[in-house]
Order: structure tokens, then C-alpha cells, then sequence
């Protein structure tokens, strides 16, 4: 079953883990997609400066946790 799935989900499976996991870690990334287009909509709204860089550093967080989630490599 898993095998059948590989192909067509948009994150790699790691060694070991199982379809239930595997279908969590497909909604957190999509749920992480989702927060950091929202930041990057804002952040090219905002005019102040200070909520500005604000944006930004969440949006590092954000783009750094999908990284990790996305990630081929445990």
C-alpha cells in the first residue's frame, strides 16, 4: 500500500515510518504551505518597517520548519 502512495505524495518517506505518519507529515506541510504564503501576502502589504521584519522572521521559522518536515534525511 505504501508503495503505491510513494509516488504520489509530495514528501519523501523516511525509512521505517508508516502510512498513518506519513499522511500527518502531508497535512503539516500543506498546513506550513498554507501559513507562509499567508506571511508572504502580508508581508508585501505592510508599510511599516518594524512589523515588516517581523514578518520576515517568522516567515524564516515557517520556511525552516517545512524545510525539516520535507526533508529526505531523518
Amino acid at each position: 500500500y505504501t508503495a503505491l502512495l510513494a509516488p504520489l505524495l509530495p514528501v519523501v518517506a523516511q525509512p521505517g515510518e508508516n502510512a498513518a505518519t506519513v499522511a500527518a507529515r502531508v497535512e503539516a506541510v500543506q498546513k506550513l504551505q498554507r501559513e507562509i504564503a499567508a506571511l508572504e501576502r502580508k508581508l508585501r502589504k505592510e508599510p511599516q518597517l518594524n512589523r515588516k521584519l517581523e514578518l520576515r522572521r517568522a516567515l524564516k521559522n515557517k520556511t525552516t520548519m517545512l524545510v525539516g518536515l520535507t526533508s529526505p534525511n531523518p
